[in-house]
């Protein structure tokens, strides 16, 4: 880890299931702390034999993504400017980097959906979960406005046998 440096203090990284920020790095074994404050330890060996992901590499913008769920009968167009202009309008957007909306099919459950995954880039890694929060308000506020609608999920009852 020494050596190779596949990630340094102040990274979001994402190891064995666990997302946060390396906060030490020492001979036997890398300290990060989740977003919910937890303290987690792993030996140093683990990294030896796993896949480690860094958010950020060193950098104190990292991209975040936000997914929304839409019904395939609603106004696409719409939706996805709704979405563009909440991730511009949010106060941690790092603009000087591209803020995108994607658009893929999905299903959810047995309903057919429309997932609209908005991409931004966070101007500081500690509005992380700030960012999030303020580009839903804003989305969810948008889209009830506009009378955007979730995707209608159908609801199977089943008889006692």
């Amino acid at each position: 880890i020494l050596i190779d440096r596949p990630f340094q203090v102040g990274d979001r990284v994402t190891f064995d299931g666990y997302y946060g920020e390396v906060v030490e790095i020492g001979l036997r074994t890398v300290r990060l702390v989740t977003l919910d404050d937890s303290l987690i330890t792993i030996p140093n060996n683990k990294f030896l034999t796993e896949a480690v992901s860094s958010s950020n590499a060193g950098a104190l913008d990292m991209l975040i993504q936000i997914d929304f769920h839409i019904g395939i009968d609603q106004d696409l167009r719409k939706a996805k400017a709704l979405v563009r202009e909440a991730l511009v309008a949010c106060q941690f957007s790092y603009l000087a980097k591209p803020a995108v909306v994607v658009v893929a099919p999905v299903s959810i459950g047995d309903a057919a959906a429309l997932r609209l995954r908005a991409k931004v880039y966070i101007i500081d890694l500690k509005y992380e979960k700030a960012l999030e929060s303020d580009v839903t308000e804003r989305v969810i506020a948008a889209f009830q406005l506009h009378r955007v609608h979730p995707p209608a999920v159908l609801i199977r009852h089943t008889q006692a046998a």
